[in-house]
């Protein structure tokens, strides 16, 4: 019998597919204790259907900022009334600011300190800006945050709570080649995968660094982008005018998540020249799929793949940090003995991340936020 009951957020399941909001909540879903009764709160229909025995709450929403804070401020407090439930949990990170149910966070933005506010906030519109501050209140009213116990633990007013670092089992299936149930998508034999920050800054460093490799690898490796949205893809489509690469990057529809593991484990290697992400980390799904990673380097990026990844340290000169991202993959590329010995020390780090331990932590969790 369920001792507790749990309402959880799916927008991102929705509207979001391949987010790593959504990939988080995957994980959760599919790790839940059996003690927990989970009800997922959904906009309309997921991409990839819930698992058994999770419980579907669909109230049809608009994809549209007002739409998503309305989601977030009125619709997820009412719901967790209506259904009598002891906690929220959000993977999005923007939590009511007046909401009678305790609210719990599992942070999934790609920043160096993801609890810290937007930086890119005033370049957005009004509704954005509306939203991330309702959603900072929220956060400093929240009765827990999760945090992976191997990345080192930012400062925080709210309850920290660390969790076993878990990936989803399905990173565990090998799934390599199996592309032919992929609609819409024709996989080139080798290829380099983005699945990062789609903020303007974050696809600009990204080009940056890529045109320093493109000339010779980008024809036999091209460069694939996963995760946009309509929005995001208004964002890089003029970039990749600007930058001349039109020809050696190519833009991925959404994916189920059996497609987008697919995708991990037929790549060459991950490019990620950005901030990573505590939950639903792209860095932790390559090192799981045995692909090597060549990374931005930060305090969170280093203790994450330790001698697992080729990571770049920042500059404070554009060109001269685009230049060492971008002969930093082709090392990882046309070095093959690099490349091995990357991959080798990405399996000594998946161990620990397949942990039988998450469950029965979660469940822990859950009750030291309800029952304090």
């Amino acid at each position: 019998m369920s001792e507790l009951t749990i309402l959880y957020d799916g927008w991102p399941l929705v509207r979001q597919p391949n987010s790593p909001a959504a990939l988080h909540l995957s994980e959760l879903l599919a790790l839940l204790p059996g003690e927990v009764r989970a009800i997922v709160a959904l906009p309309g229909e997921p991409l990839d259907p819930l698992p058994d025995p999770t419980e579907a709450q669909i109230v049809a929403a608009q994809d549209n900022i007002s739409a998503r804070l309305n989601w977030e401020q009125r619709i997820l407090p009412a719901l967790a009334r209506e259904l009598v439930v002891q906690a929220i949990h959000l993977t999005g990170g923007h939590p009511a600011l007046f909401a009678s149910t305790p609210g719990i966070l599992s942070p999934t933005r790609f920043a160096e300190n993801p609890l810290a506010p937007d930086g890119l906030l005033p370049r957005r519109g009004l509704g954005s800006r509306l939203r991330e501050a309702l959603g900072e209140g929220g956060r400093a009213r929240a009765s827990g945050i999760l945090w992976p116990d191997d990345l080192p633990a930012p400062r925080s007013e709210v309850p920290l709570i660390p969790l076993p670092a878990v990936i989803h089992p399905v990173f565990g299936d090998d799934q390599s080649g199996l592309t032919e149930n992929m609609p819409g998508l024709e996989l080139p034999e080798t290829f380099i995968l983005y699945h990062g920050p789609h903020a303007l800054p974050d696809l600009q460093r990204l080009l940056n660094a890529w045109t320093w490799a493109a000339g010779t690898i980008g024809d036999y490796y091209p460069l694939l982008l996963v995760g946009m949205g309509d929005a995001e893809r208004k964002n890089i489509e003029p970039l990749l005018d600007i930058y001349q690469v039109g020809g050696t990057v190519r833009l991925v529809p959404e994916l189920p998540l059996s497609g987008l593991v697919r995708l991990y484990q037929n790549c060459s290697a991950l490019f990620h020249p950005a901030s990573i992400n505590p939950w639903g980390n792209p860095v932790r799904m390559a090192l799981a799929c045995g692909k090597p990673v060549v990374a931005l380097d930060s305090s969170l990026t280093d203790a994450l793949v330790g001698p697992a990844a080729y990571l770049v340290p920042s500059s404070e000169s554009e060109a001269a940090g685009s230049r060492a991202l971008g002969a930093a993959l082709l090392t990882v590329i046309v070095e093959e003995s690099v490349a091995n010995a990357l991959t080798e020390a990405a399996g000594q780090r998946v161990v620990n991340w397949r942990r039988a331990d998450f469950s029965t932590a979660l469940l822990a969790a859950y009750k030291q936020i309800i029952w304090p």
